[in-house]
């Protein structure tokens, strides 16, 4: 006990020419020291670390009301050697999984998908590109704001689609709200940027059918962003014809349709981390909310997989992990990045994404 008392009291020195603490108590295992910031959150959190890093402590700012609260926790560093060569291989098996996927719309079965793979090129570079494109946009963002983040993890699935899609891992905290908020919109919005002129070539070299020919086929639902590029560039449509989508407007779809359930405000998906970034622990109710509007529409147009995603947000982690600093809050600039990942959500959802006829 007078050891810890000792140490306890060491600490509260390094810490009192950039904090001034009217509380302090152990909880949980960490020091959390409760008063006010003598110096700018992230000045304070540069010279914290420096001084505490030997003593195995990180630093936190959290906000309490007026006061502010400074906890510092041991928190098990990340032992993970970078491996680029899982990645290649992740990435090599995924492009065998799309080019089959690809291949297998277009063919009369099995075998002849797996003897003609070279038809599902279209479909598999452009959906890989788009998957790429949002992974890499997380994976630059991190980086610039020295973030420790591995390379994609690409998901390889031998189904119509042949992909989970790909993740990127975040090996370091988050310094702030800014950050987060920064992190979160990179990748849907380097994703939308690759998937819009993509989307266009694809319906561009799509072709239009009557509505016969459809019948027995997959019809797709439509987001607002897709409906718009159909109607752009099939703007004399009549009622009794419908399109049969090239295989890069197929993926197109598909990419935008993985950005839409990417930013929706829940636990750890980007848009949990824009939920966070702004409404901070309140993002729990919001994330709540979303999750059962999500399990009712699946119900209401009775598309099961939005229950099944509900269910694996749940074991991913339904609750955010705070950045160092909470107390900052996010500039305009910021809320504008936020702003316009919401927009992109609204744009790219999709209540039924697939019609069975």
């Amino acid at each position: 006990m007078e050891q810890e008392q000792e140490n306890t009291s060491e600490v509260a020195e390094l810490v009192r020419d950039v904090f001034q603490a009217e509380t302090l108590e152990i909880r949980k295992g960490s020091l959390r020291l409760t008063g006010s910031l003598l110096v700018e959150p992230g000045q304070a959190l540069s010279v914290l670390r420096e001084r505490l890093g030997g003593k195995g402590l990180t630093p936190m700012l959290s906000g309490r009301g007026r006061d502010v609260q400074l906890i510092l926790a041991r928190l098990r560093p990340t032992v993970s050697k970078a491996r680029p060569q899982l990645n290649l291989l992740l990435f090599l098996l995924t492009i065998l999984t799309t080019l089959f996927a690809g291949s297998l719309w277009q063919s009369q079965g099995l075998k002849d998908a797996l003897l003609n793979l070279h038809r599902g090129v279209p479909f598999s570079f452009s959906l890989l590109l788009i998957l790429g494109a949002h992974e890499l946009g997380h994976f630059f963002a991190a980086k610039r704001m020295g973030i420790d983040a591995t390379l994609p993890f690409f998901i390889p699935v031998p189904h119509f689609i042949g992909t989970f899609g790909a993740v990127i891992r975040i090996r370091s905290p988050i310094p702030n709200r800014r950050a987060l908020v920064l992190m979160g919109a990179a990748g849907p919005l380097s994703g939308m940027l690759v998937a819009i002129p993509l989307t266009l070539l694809g319906l561009r070299l799509s072709e239009v059918a009557t509505v016969d020919e459809i019948q027995g086929g997959l019809t797709l639902g439509s987001s607002f962003i897709f409906s718009m590029f159909e109607k752009m560039v099939f703007s004399h449509l009549s009622e009794t014809q419908g399109v049969f989508l090239h295989p890069i407007a197929f993926a197109g779809w598909l990419g935008m349709f993985v950005t839409g359930l990417n930013l929706l405000p829940i636990g750890q998906l980007d848009g949990g981390h824009i939920a966070y970034s702004i409404l901070g622990r309140a993002h729990r109710r919001v994330g709540l909310v979303s999750l059962s509007i999500l399990v009712g529409i699946g119900i209401i147009f009775r598309f099961p997989a939005y229950a099944l995603f509900g269910i694996l947000i749940l074991f991913v982690g339904f609750k955010h992990p705070p950045p160092l600093d909470d107390v900052t809050p996010l500039s305009l600039a910021h809320r504008g990045v936020a702003l316009l990942a919401m927009l992109v959500l609204v744009l790219t959802f999709v209540p039924q994404p697939f019609i069975l006829r």
